[in-house]
């Protein structure tokens, strides 16, 4: 994996992230609690980071920073 100095900051980003928006369906279900294909998202993120990358876009309303969180955790 190639990485690139963030800014003035020092640390290196991956060249490649993945993203965690996965469609509209997810937003409006995450906020109930309900996390469809929860599993297999898991393990994607955890094999991209396997892979190297460091860097995973995510916003609030995604909804989906408890599975990022629960991704990195051990990383």
């Amino acid at each position: 994996m190639e990485y690139r100095v963030f800014g003035k900051t020092g640390v290196k980003a991956s060249i490649i992230g993945m993203g965690t928006y996965y469609d509209p369906g997810w937003i409006v279900l995450s906020r109930l609690g309900i996390r469809p294909n929860y599993e297999r998202r898991l393990k994607a993120l955890r094999v991209g980071m396997e892979g190297g990358i460091n860097f995973i876009d995510t916003a609030e309303i995604y909804g989906s920073e408890p599975l990022v969180g629960e991704a990195i955790r051990g990383f």
